[in-house]
């Protein structure tokens, strides 16, 4: 009787609400392409908006309609950043980037207030747009950046065990109180955690362990599981980005941890005739293709002054990867004096790009009257963690 009684117990917790009614709509972007629905999030739990977003991104644009994406960096630049490369770009040509994204990156274990850079999210997501924000995780074992190595056993970080884990799950809350923030205030963002792994500069790349990709995968579903299911993270699409594909580095779906925790597919191309683009081992992993970060050059390649013409990357998408449904443009820094000029608003033509017929600006964006392709989330159930569950 008692076994009996508990079955019930979770069998009304796992009941369905009723589905929304199905929107039958054939629903398409300027370029006359259908808006179809071709996968739902990983997350089962994701919620409605998320699901519409994904379904937007899939549109099968035939080359034409690529959304256009710029970072404005992290910390408290974020807010005269955003006015310089996305209300700067709309007042100069008329149009924003569809798609802003951020950075939360730490300098060291202080972490810093990652909510105090949503201001210029918010403001985007109400205008219409989209959001996307990476995470520079400090090194869990020493508190430096992420370009710190030193320690680096990512096993570790599952292992409840370890100082190193306790640490880990310190910093996972504080950017889950983030992400909660943005999901209350019905922001859909596209997650992308853990970047670049398949270089050897981060903490949590391929540096420190020997090329071995299982640790890397257990860490991003440890975090898929944990954001999901146990801080119910229901507004994040997530977006396995890889760095560009150098004969040095492993490829770009080197350390890809499964399409069940993954629905977007990135890379990073710092180079302006998107050379090396691991285009077709991504498009073989069934899931959008993205360029997770975008810049012309970087500075030991030459000057990176300004005068790239983006028309070219344009170009570049629709006739060779026309699979590509987003780009971001990095920002522009400073180093030894002189300014990396990379991104939209620093270089040659910006008004040309914004307007063209195949660019996808914030104003051009539909993605609320997208089909979710799937019914309302089932209700919430927080489930156990396999590993470090804390």
């Amino acid at each position: 009787m008692l076994l009996a009684s508990l079955w019930l117990i979770i069998a009304a917790a796992c009941t369905t609400p009723p589905a929304e009614p199905r929107d039958t709509t054939v629903h398409t972007w300027r370029d006359g392409s259908v808006i179809q629905p071709l996968a739902t999030p990983a997350n089962h739990r994701a919620s409605v908006d998320a699901r519409r977003v994904l379904a937007a991104l899939q549109v099968p644009r035939a080359g034409c309609g690529v959304i256009v994406g710029q970072n404005i960096g992290s910390g408290e630049i974020v807010l005269t950043e955003y006015d310089r490369l996305i209300a700067g770009l709309q007042r100069t040509t008329g149009r924003a980037p569809a798609l802003v994204g951020l950075d939360y990156y730490d300098f060291d274990d202080d972490h810093h207030d990652y909510a105090a850079s949503h201001p210029p999210l918010l403001e985007h997501w109400r205008a219409g747009g989209l959001i996307t924000i990476s995470w520079s995780a400090i090194n869990p074992w020493t508190g430096g950046d992420a370009w710190d190595l030193r320690q680096a056993n990512l096993g570790e970080l599952l292992d409840p065990s370890s100082s190193a884990h306790q640490a880990w799950m310190i910093q996972l809350d504080a950017v889950a109180d983030a992400l909660d923030e943005l999901r209350d205030a019905g922001v859909i963002v596209l997650w992308r955690p853990l970047h670049e792994m398949n270089g050897n500069w981060f903490w949590w790349g391929s540096g420190t362990h020997s090329g071995d990709p299982a640790p890397y995968r257990a860490l991003w579903r440890h975090m898929f599981q944990y954001f999901s299911e146990h801080r119910s993270l229901d507004n994040l699409l997530w977006v396995y980005s890889a760095a560009g594909a150098e004969p040095s580095l492993p490829a770009a779906d080197a350390y890809y941890p499964g399409a069940d925790v993954v629905d977007i597919v990135a890379q990073s191309v710092y180079d302006g005739t998107l050379q090396p683009f691991d285009y077709d081992r991504l498009i073989a992993l069934g899931k959008p293709v993205a360029l997770g970060e975008f810049g012309p050059g970087l500075p030991w390649m030459g000057p990176q002054d300004g005068d790239y013409d983006y028309r070219h990357l344009l170009d570049l998408i629709a006739t060779s990867y026309p699979q590509t449904i987003y780009w971001l443009s990095w920002h522009d820094w400073v180093e030894n004096g002189a300014t990396v000029a990379i991104s939209i608003a620093a270089n040659d033509h910006a008004e040309d790009l914004m307007n063209a017929r195949c660019a996808t600006t914030r104003d051009e964006l539909d993605w609320r009257e997208a089909s979710p392709g799937s019914q309302t989330p089932p209700a919430r159930i927080h489930l156990p963690l396999q590993r470090g569950d804390p």
